[in-house]
C-alpha cells in the first residue's frame, strides 16, 4: 500500500504492519463473510485537490476521500485479488486501471486511426460525464456488479461497505462537521477505479449488443471499434457523421438510465478531413481542430505548443526552487530527471514533439543550471551532457531521451498481445515509411525521422525462419516428452549458443553461431526460443538453463525490455504448437547437462551454423537495425552514439584540443568524495571545463607591460604583470607536493619533479604523471585546483581587461 496518510482515527500503517498476518487475514475474511466493515472504518475526510494551477471555481477542485488505514488496506487486498479477473473480463476498449493495459495505448491507436482515415473520414467525440465519480448511486453500483457477475457475498460486502459513510471536509486546515454521504464512489478508495470500470462496462456491452459489434475488435475498422475508454472518459469514433450522431443519441440515453448526464458543452469533437456537427440532445458539441486526451494531443498544433510552454514554465519554476548548488554532482542527473523531465517525457510516449520545441526545453534546462552553478554561459552544451566519469555534469539530454522513448514505445506496442494495437502500429509505421517531411510529424513519421537521425533501419519482421537439418530431428517427431539443456556463450572468437535435445529415442546436439556484435544475453534467450521451434507440436519439455535473466524475462507478463520481440515469438510458438514448457534454473558449470551444453555453445561461437536473430521473428515485430544487424537495446546504442558525438564536438570546439580522458578519472573520484562540499566540487568542475574561454579572433591589442600580443597564454605563463601570482602558485605547490610548478603553453616531457599546466589551468599528460605521484595529487587535489583556479582566473581577468575597448572620451 503506497499511501500512508492517516485517516480520522489516526491509526498508522506501522500498527497494521506489526499485527500477525494470520490474525489480520482472519479478521478481513470475517468482514467479507459478515458483508460489512466496522462502523469506525466508514469515517473519512475529504482533501480538496486542485485540477488546475489557478482555482477560480469549486468545479476546479477534485475531492479525494481519505479513509482509515484499515479500510484502505482491506480494499487494496480486494483490488489486488481482482486484478486477474479485471484483465480477463473488462472489455479491451477500457484501458485504464487494468493490469497489462495503459491509456497510452489508446492515444497511439487514435493517432493510427487518424493516419489511416484522415482522408476517408474520421470523427472523434470525447464525452464529458458530469461529476462522474461523485454522482453514482449505490443502486447503480449494485447494477454494475451484478452485470459483471460478482459473487453475491462480495457484491453485498462492497455495497454495505460503501453505505453510510461519515465524511468531514478539510478547509483552511480544519475539518467540517460530520455528514452522511449518500451517493458517489469515494475517490481515494483503492477499489473505486475498478467499480467505475464495471459501470463503463455496462455501456460498452450495450454498444456491442445493440450495434452488433465484435466483443474484441480485430481489424482497423473505426465503426467496429466504436468507443475507447480512459476510466471515466469515453471517446466515441465513427467514419460518418450520421452514424456518429445516432450512436451519441443512444449512448446518451443509456447513461440517463444509470442516472448519469453527458455535458455537451464540455464535450469536444474533432473531425477530418472537414468539420462536422456532432449533437447530443440537439445541442451542438464544440468543435476543436485538436483535443487533449489524457495529457496527450491528436496533433502538434498551437494548442499543443501552448501546453508545452506551460510545462516548460513549470519546469523552470521547479529548477528555480531546487537548491542545485547543494546537490551532489553524481545525484544531479537523477534529481533533474525526476523533478523536471517528467513534465515532458509522458507526452513523448504518444505524441510527436517538434525538434524546435525539444531544443527549447533543453536550452532552458541548461541555462537555468548554468545560472544556479555559476557556469559560464559559453560552456558547450556537450560538457553538461557528458557523464561524470567522462568529465561532464551528467545533465540529461532531453532530445536524446524523447527519441529513445518514442522508439521504444512503438517497438513495444508492435509486440502487443492485443492484436488490434499491433496491427494499428504496424500499419501506421509501414504507411509512413517514405515520408519526407521534417515538420508537423505525427508520431509514426517521427519514428522514421528519429531512426534516420541515428542511421537505423526499420524492419517489420515477418520472416520464414531457417531450420536445422531435418534429418537430425526425425527421431524426435513421435516423442512427446523432452528434457532440454540450453546455453549461450560470448568469447573472443564470437557469440553462439548450444541446445541438447533429449527424448526417449535419442539425444541430439545443435550448435549455432551469431554475429559477434550480439550479446551473451541474446544468445541465452535465443537458445530457448529456438528450442520451441525444434520441438514437435503438442509436446512437453523441461528446459534447463543457467540464465536467470531469460527465466525472469519469459515469466514476467509486464516485461517491456529490449528483448520483447523474442518474448513475443516465444509466446507465439508456445501457443501455436500447443507446447507445455517448464523452464528450470540450474547452477552454471555444476550440472552435467549444463557443462556439456556450455562446451557446445563455446564450439558454436566458431563452428556452429550461422543464425541471424531477427530472421527468427515471424509476428510482424518492429525492430531497428544498424548495418543489417538487429539492435535490441536501442537506448544503449543511441547513448553510445551520442557520447561519441559529444566528445568529438567538444574536441572541435576547443582551441586547446580538449581531451576528456586526460584528468577526469581522478576528478570523477573526487566528485564522489564525501569530504568535499558540492560547492567545492562544482568549483573544480568549472575550472576544468574552461574550454569555453576563447580569445578574440582578431588579436589587435598588445600587452601594456611586454609590448607583445596579449593572449591568455602570455598572461598566464610569461607576462611580468602576473609575476607575483605565478610565484605564489609555485610556492604553494612546492609546499604541498615538493615539486616545481611550470606554467607553460606547450607540452613538455614530465619528470617526477615537474608539474606542467596550460592556459586551461589543468595538468597535461596527467595519466603519465599520476603513475608516479598519484597518492600525493589525490590527497591534495582540492588545494591543487584552488591554486590553479586562482592563477588562471587572474590571467583571464588581465586578458579581458586589456581586450576591452576604450570608452569614448568626453567632449
Amino acid at each position: 500500500m503506497k499511501s500512508t496518510t492517516q485517516g480520522v482515527d489516526f491509526t498508522t500503517k506501522q500498527i497494521f504492519e506489526n499485527i500477525n498476518p494470520n490474525i489480520l487475514a482472519s479478521a478481513f475474511n470475517d468482514m467479507i463473510q459478515n458483508q460489512d466493515i466496522p462502523k469506525c472504518w466508514k469515517q473519512g475526510w475529504v482533501k480538496l485537490i486542485g485540477k488546475k494551477d489557478i482555482i477560480t471555481d469549486y468545479k476546479d477542485l477534485r475531492p479525494i476521500t481519505i479513509m482509515n488505514i484499515g479500510y484502505r488496506l482491506l480494499f487494496n487486498i480486494i483490488t489486488f485479488k481482482l486484478k486477474d479477473w479485471a484483465e480477463s473480463n473488462i472489455n479491451i476498449r477500457q484501458q485504464a486501471f487494468t493490469q497489462n493495459r495503459e491509456t497510452t495505448n489508446h492515444c497511439i491507436l487514435i493517432q493510427a486511426l487518424i493516419n489511416k482515415f484522415k482522408k476517408k473520414g474520421f470523427i472523434l467525440t470525447n464525452i464529458d460525464i458530469a461529476a462522474a465519480y461523485d454522482s453514482i448511486e449505490l443502486k447503480i453500483i449494485d447494477m454494475a456488479l451484478t452485470h459483471c457477475k460478482f459473487p453475491q457475498e462480495l457484491k453485498n460486502f462492497i455495497i454495505n461497505a460503501y453505505s453510510n459513510h461519515q465524511i468531514q471536509i478539510e478547509w483552511n486546515h480544519t475539518l467540517s462537521e460530520k455528514f452522511i454521504k449518500t451517493r458517489g464512489i469515494p475517490q481515494g478508495c483503492p477499489l473505486a477505479p475498478l467499480i467505475y470500470n464495471c459501470i463503463s462496462q455496462m455501456i460498452i456491452d450495450k454498444i456491442i449488443e445493440r450495434e452488433k459489434l465484435p466483443i474484441t475488435p480485430q481489424d482497423l475498422d473505426i465503426d467496429d471499434i466504436a468507443t475507447l475508454c480512459f476510466a471515466d472518459d469515453m471517446s466515441i469514433i465513427n467514419s460518418n457523421i450520421t452514424l456518429h450522431n445516432k450512436r451519441l443519441k443512444k449512448i446518451n440515453r443509456w447513461f440517463k438510465q444509470i442516472f448519469l448526464e453527458i455535458n455537451p458543452s464540455k464535450s469536444v469533437t474533432t473531425s477530418l478531413p472537414k468539420p462536422n456537427e456532432a449533437l447530443i440532445n440537439n445541442t451542438k458539441i464544440p468543435n476543436q481542430d485538436n483535443q487533449r486526451i489524457l495529457g496527450g494531443y491528436l496533433f502538434e498544433s498551437k494548442l499543443f505548443k501552448e501546453e508545452l510552454e506551460k510545462r516548460k514554465h513549470k519546469m523552470m519554476n521547479i529548477l528555480n526552487i531546487l537548491p542545485i548548488n547543494l546537490i551532489q554532482p553524481y545525484n544531479l542527473k537523477q534529481v533533474v530527471t525526476s523533478k523536471t523531465l517528467s513534465q515532458i517525457t509522458h507526452l513523448a510516449r504518444s505524441n510527436s514533439i517538434s525538434q524546435s520545441q525539444i531544443e527549447s526545453f533543453d536550452s532552458s534546462i541548461r541555462n537555468q543550471i548554468k545560472r544556479k552553478l555559476n557556469i559560464d554561459a559559453r560552456t558547450p552544451k556537450e560538457c553538461l551532457y557528458l557523464p561524470n566519469y567522462q568529465g561532464g555534469m551528467g545533465i540529461p539530454c532531453l532530445e536524446m531521451m524523447t527519441d529513445i522513448i518514442t522508439l521504444k514505445s512503438l517497438i513495444n506496442i508492435s509486440c502487443h498481445n492485443y492484436q488490434l494495437m499491433q496491427e494499428a502500429v504496424n500499419d501506421a509505421i509501414t504507411s509512413t515509411f517514405n515520408t519526407k517531411k521534417s515538420k508537423n510529424l505525427n508520431i509514426f513519421e517521427n519514428f522514421h525521422h528519429i531512426a534516420r537521425k541515428y542511421e537505423l533501419k526499420v524492419d517489420n519482421c515477418n520472416y520464414i525462419p531457417q531450420l536445422v537439418n531435418e534429418e537430425s530431428l526425425k527421431y524426435h517427431k513421435k516423442c512427446k516428452n523432452f528434457e532440454v539443456w540450453t546455453d549461450g556463450s560470448k568469447t573472443e572468437q564470437g557469440t553462439g549458443f548450444g541446445i541438447i535435445l533429449q527424448s526417449k529415442n535419442i539425444t541430439t546436439r545443435h550448435k549455432f553461431k551469431l554475429n559477434p556484435i550480439h550479446s551473451n544475453n541474446l544468445a541465452e534467450l535465443l537458445s530457448i526460443v529456438y528450442t520451441l521451434r525444434l520441438l514437435p507440436t503438442k509436446s512437453k519439455a523441461k528446459i534447463y538453463t543457467d540464465s536467470e535473466i531469460s527465466i525472469n524475462l519469459l515469466s514476467n507478463p509486464k516485461y517491456r525490455g529490449p528483448f520483447l520481440p523474442l518474448k513475443t515469438e516465444f509466446e507465439f510458438l508456445k501457443k501455436s504448437k500447443n507446447l507445455q514448457i517448464t523452464i528450470i534454473k540450474v547452477k552454471g558449470h555444476q550440472n552435467s547437462g549444463n557443462i556439456h551444453v556450455d562446451k557446445l555453445a563455446k564450439k558454436g561461437c566458431t563452428s556452429g551454423k550461422l543464425i541471424i536473430p531477427h530472421r527468427q521473428l515471424t509476428q510482424n515485430q518492429i525492430i531497428l537495425k544498424s548495418n543489417n544487424h538487429w539492435i535490441p537495446d536501442i537506448a544503449t546504442f543511441i547513448k553510445n552514439k551520442q557520447l561519441q558525438k559529444w566528445n568529438e564536438s567538444i574536441t572541435l570546439k576547443s582551441r586547446n584540443k580538449f581531451n576528456p580522458s586526460c584528468i577526469f578519472p581522478t576528478t570523477f573520484n573526487f566528485m564522489k568524495s564525501k569530504n568535499i562540499s558540492p560547492q567545492q566540487k562544482y568549483a573544480i568542475w568549472r575550472n576544468m571545463h574552461n574550454v569555453h574561454m576563447k580569445t578574440f579572433k582578431q588579436q589587435t591589442h598588445t600587452c601594456p607591460r611586454c609590448n607583445c600580443t596579449g593572449t591568455i597564454e602570455h598572461y598566464s605563463t610569461r607576462c611580468t604583470l602576473l609575476s607575483e601570482e605565478r610565484m605564489y602558485a609555485k610556492q604553494q605547490m612546492k609546499r604541498l607536493l615538493n615539486i616545481e610548478l611550470i606554467p607553460h603553453d606547450r607540452n613538455e616531457i614530465l619528470t617526477s619533479s615537474k608539474f606542467l599546466i596550460d592556459s586551461r589551468g589543468i595538468i597535461l599528460n596527467s595519466d603519465t604523471y599520476f603513475t608516479r605521484r598519484k597518492q600525493d595529487i589525490i590527497k591534495y587535489w582540492v588545494d591543487i585546483q584552488a591554486i590553479l583556479s586562482l592563477l588562471m582566473g587572474r590571467a583571464f581577468n588581465q586578458y579581458w581587461e586589456n581586450e576591452r575597448p576604450e570608452e569614448p572620451k568626453g567632449q
